[in-house]
């Protein structure tokens, strides 16, 4: 699977989203986020179309989870399986989860407080794939450390971590996909491996 297209793919599709034209500042960048998230969980999805029962849920979708018993996600976006039993003596069809393909957090203010009270959902999280979506930083500095800050979480995380980096939505107007970046945790050394296009 391509995570770093995914992300990048996803960054492309929010930006030029009909949804996100004419907005002043504040709004614009919300509906940024917001349509990023949607095109990120929809592009993940889509890697599972071989799979029959398969969702993918974001923060913004509501009614839909209630199928599944929750009323709101702790997550960005939730990519599961699920099968259905039988509830017995009122013979109604009940779903459940069977697993969580992908969790995914994505936290694009500079802060790294903020980042890491997102990043701990996925360390408590039971998935296959966990996902981080940070901002891209000014300087090198700032962006060592951050990789930095967020492995000491990672060294708790189970699954496969993953790491994106995407311009924030107030740079769009100028950003391009080629600033999208992503690693992979490789927890037996302790560190962020850049990804390079198309792997994975």
């Amino acid at each position: 699977m391509d995570v770093h297209g995914i992300v990048a793919q996803a960054f492309d599709g929010a930006r030029t989203h009909k949804n996100c034209m004419g907005l002043n500042n504040g709004a614009l960048h919300r509906e940024r986020s917001r349509q990023f998230v949607e095109q990120l969980r929809l592009g993940l999805i889509g890697q599972y179309s071989n799979l029959k029962n398969v969702r993918g849920f974001s923060k913004h979708i509501g009614g839909e989870t209630l199928e599944f018993g929750m009323s709101e996600l702790l997550y960005d976006v939730v990519v599961l399986e699920y099968d259905f039993t039988n509830s017995g003596r009122s013979d109604k069809e009940l779903v459940y989860v069977t697993r969580a393909l992908w969790l995914v957090e994505s936290e694009l203010a500079a802060n790294k407080r903020e980042a890491l009270y997102d990043f701990n959902k996925l360390v408590i999280g039971n998935s296959e794939n966990l996902l981080f979506v940070g901002p891209v930083l000014k300087s090198s500095i700032e962006h060592s450390d951050y990789l930095r800050v967020l492995g000491e979480a990672a060294k708790n995380c189970s699954g496969r971590l993953f790491l994106a980096l995407i311009p924030r939505p107030s740079e769009w107007e100028t950003a391009t996909r080629d600033m999208v970046t992503a690693w992979e945790w490789a927890g037996e050394k302790d560190k962020w491996v850049p990804l390079s296009r198309g792997s994975i």
